[in-house]
């Protein structure tokens, strides 16, 4: 529990001035190191290498080049931009605490072009100094340092938006990817709420808005601790604003709900949408055992894998609570459809136990990095939920077994922008292992949705994948016709590429050395040659 009294404090206390601050953060820091250190002894030894090279793998300078590679002309005017972790200070062994640095692509005339920039948040300029507390990490310092924006990358009204778990949201350039330093850091989410949705719900082929999912609090900065352990639920609508502020965001209250008992809810994947309905699976934490080895939050909780959901009529803003017949962690949802009296939701589950196995010490794991993945993840299920009523959701297994990919989990699904909550749908990618002993996703499986099965698959020896971006040809009439971009690791060589896939056949139509290491990362964001922009998934 003293994790979580930090969190609390750090969290509550960056909205509150600068005296009373340090005031509530040294009360934290005399709990916390009463008779207990809860901060990793630095080690003079070198850091345990991950089994795959591009988990926690410090870039020695961030990335710029271009190359001219023959690409269709259809792609000039797109641009695709990635949230990527690129910094890991000495005692920070957590893979998705790495500190942020946007990447954006820029498609014209045959050539690709790449820019990256680091977001300039208190932790990267002087980490030293922080008081920092990540998921896998944590680090006692004189001054909170809690903007760290590295989970997605969310297009809103002409701004770009950094997201994570929680409402230190920040603002970045779209242009030059700069932190807009005369507007201070960070850029201010107005909430009333610790824990924020990192992944909101974007009707961009609908009426535009964004709807963001978080534990309901009160009307005061003072007793933001109880947003976390709560027994309410809200579903907001996110405003920009212009002007003066321009970079700022509130997030204005559309339904709220009560769940049956208080969960604590600091990292719920992911709302998604349809035409008429919002479907959340509800995900929250629990005190576990201890493991020496661990820092930060999930040194002393994890995920629960619990059957509670929420779902709210975009009609009426009415939100109920739901029962499922399956216990699981949403990692990802896909494409959610209304069909006859229920929205048909294909989930990527995974168990308690997935956050933990970005630790250096399992990723330096040969035989954990072989072993796991029924220990992180379920089978892809498909869920019927009620359009009305209190019916339990019920689950079924999603994909018939095919021989080209594990008979284990998957994750990080994408589809056709274009095609978002389209009951005819029928394609979407997913990233999976291709066989139960390799060692992380080496492969990219195109899924025929209407007959849930495996089509074919993309994958080549030593070379390990990260989730794709579909990039639509403009005019198109199928589904499937663009191109699958995204960054792959290249083990035999020790270098990452940019990937362009055929989406009908999943052959590699084009490869663009970068000559770096690119960590691992997930998420990004397309914006086609007309300016519209699309959050992934």
């Amino acid at each position: 529990m003293k994790i979580i009294v930090l969190c609390l404090v750090a969290a509550a206390s960056a909205g509150l001035t600068d005296d009373v601050a340090q005031a509530w953060l040294s009360q934290a820091r005399h709990y916390l190191n009463d008779g207990e250190s809860v901060t990793p002894e630095p080690s003079d030894e070198e850091p345990a290498k991950a089994q795959v090279g591009y988990f926690l793998r410090d870039m020695q300078q961030l990335c710029n080049g271009s190359a001219s590679a023959g690409l269709p002309e259809w792609l000039s005017g797109m641009k695709v931009f990635r949230s990527v972790p690129s910094k890991w200070p000495k005692g920070m062994d957590y893979h998705y605490d790495g500190l942020a640095s946007p990447m954006r692509f820029d498609f014209a005339n045959g050539s690709i072009s790449w820019h990256q920039a680091a977001y300039q948040s208190g932790a990267w300029k002087n980490y030293d100094n922080c008081l920092w507390l990540g998921a896998g990490s944590l680090h006692l310092g004189p001054k909170p340092c809690l903007t760290n924006p590295g989970v997605n990358i969310l297009p809103l009204d002409g701004q770009l938006w950094m997201t994570i778990d929680n409402r230190f949201w920040g603002a970045i350039d779209m242009e030059t990817l700069d932190t807009p330093a005369p507007l201070g850091i960070p850029a201010l989410v107005e909430v009333y709420t610790v824990a924020l949705n990192a992944h909101p719900a974007c009707d961009y082929n609908g009426n535009g808005e964004c709807l963001v999912t978080y534990p309901c609090a009160g009307n005061s900065l003072i007793g933001l601790e109880q947003t976390f352990n709560t027994d309410h639920l809200c579903v907001g609508v996110l405003e920009p604003h212009t002007g003066k502020r321009k970079v700022d965001m509130s997030v204005r209250e559309l339904s709220r709900v009560e769940m049956p008992s208080k969960k604590f809810i600091a990292h719920s994947h992911q709302p998604s949408i349809t035409k008429n309905f919002l479907v959340n699976k509800i995900d929250n934490f629990v005190l576990s055992k201890k493991d020496p080895k661990d820092a930060g939050m999930l040194k002393y909780m994890h995920q629960n894998e619990d059957n509670l959901w929420m779902v709210m009529d975009r009609r009426t803003n009415q939100s109920r609570i739901l029962e499922s017949d399956f216990h699981f962690v949403n990692n990802h949802f896909v494409n959610l459809f209304e069909e006859g009296d229920y929205i048909v939701v294909d989930t990527m589950p995974g168990t308690q136990n997935y956050l933990e196995n970005y630790f250096r010490h399992n990723l330096a794991n040969a035989s954990w990095m072989t072993s796991r993945w029924s220990e992180i993840m379920m089978l892809p299920q498909r869920c019927h939920v009620p359009m009305a009523g209190n019916e339990t959701i019920k689950c079924e297994r999603l994909l018939q077994p095919d021989e080209r990919v594990a008979p284990v989990g998957m994750d990080f699904p994408t589809f056709n922008p274009n095609y978002k909550y389209n009951a005819d749908s029928k394609w979407w990618w997913v990233t999976t292992p291709a066989a139960n002993n390799s060692m992380w996703f080496d492969t990219v499986a195109k899924i025929d949705a209407k007959e849930r099965k495996v089509v074919s698959v993309y994958n080549e020896p030593g070379v390990y994948v990260m989730e794709v971006n579909f990039l639509p040809r403009p005019g198109a009439t199928e589904e499937d016709d663009g191109l699958l971009f995204s960054i792959f690791y290249d083990s035999n060589v020790d270098s990452s590429f940019i990937a362009l896939i055929d989406p009908v056949t999943m052959k590699l139509q084009y490869k663009v050395d970068m000559g770096v290491v690119i960590p691992y990362h997930s998420h990004g964001v397309l914006c086609k040659s007309d300016g519209k922009c699309f959050a992934n998934p």
